[in-house]
């Protein structure tokens, strides 16, 4: 079976207000230099910054909204000819270099009270049996005949205490399913990922969505100390689903 391959990584840090939170963790204090494009939308007071990475092999967005930043990492977009999903870095690869860029930045800046890391990964596969058959190996207590299916799609969510910070439960929301190309994707970029027909024959893949996060009821802010714990228990926890499967 081939190794993961990122689709998409986000952090999200969030706020009870509607405060403007743009100029906590610029862009040119993550990169090092000026992004490739800049828009914004002063009525709604919503702005965002994009620009490639890693010898321009990954692009990387900021999306500020009052009282939420998002910062999102893509692989650029799939030429005309190129194999689907080959335009996808090896999954842990780009959670280094995400990590490495952003996570101790943010929990300095990022004075929130909800985290949330988001992960979208597919494994490609000779066909959809094969896909379907990795989803019942990464879907063990998910009793469902598989000859002659189609369309399969199981999320849930499995909650699970901290064990690096006190006092904290952390959601695990995952969402499993087998893709052709050819059919609908929702990444959380902008930017096309091209993941469509390429001269009529159809590619095969098991995804997978994460959204790993802190309760959404929470009113204090999250120390700096704790977000950095977090983050790292975050992180591996998406490690956890995405060699494992779905687990309690």
């Amino acid at each position: 079976m081939e190794p993961w391959r990122c689709e998409s990584l986000r952090l999200t840090a969030l706020w009870p207000d509607a405060r403007d939170v743009s100029s906590l963790l610029t862009w040119e204090s993550v990169v090092g230099s000026a992004p490739d494009h800049r828009e914004s939308q002063p009525r709604l007071r919503s702005a965002r910054e994009i620009g490639s990475i890693s010898e321009a092999s990954l692009n990387l967005e900021f999306r500020s909204t009052p009282g939420r930043a998002d910062w999102i990492l893509a692989p650029v977009a799939l030429k005309l000819g190129d194999v689907p999903f080959s335009n996808f870095p090896n999954l842990l690869d780009a959670l280094a270099t995400f990590a490495q860029m952003i996570f101790e930045k943010s929990a300095d800046s990022y004075d929130a009270v909800r985290i949330a890391l988001g992960v979208a990964a597919v494994r490609p596969t000779a066909d959809r049996r094969e896909s379907y058959d990795d989803l019942t190996n990464l879907l063990p207590d998910v009793k469902v005949p598989m000859e002659g299916a189609s369309e399969l799609f199981f999320q849930i969510n499995r909650p699970r205490a901290s064990t690096s910070a006190q006092g904290y439960e952390i959601n695990r929301m995952s969402r499993w399913m087998s893709i052709a190309t050819g059919q609908s994707i929702f990444p959380q970029t902008a930017q096309p990922l091209a993941l469509l027909e390429v001269s009529g024959v159809s590619s095969y893949a098991t995804r997978v969505a994460l959204d790993i996060s802190t309760p959404a009821d929470r009113k204090a802010t999250i120390p700096p100390a704790d977000r950095r714990l977090l983050l790292i228990e975050m992180l591996d926890l998406a490690k956890e689903l995405l060699e494992v499967g779905d687990c309690p």
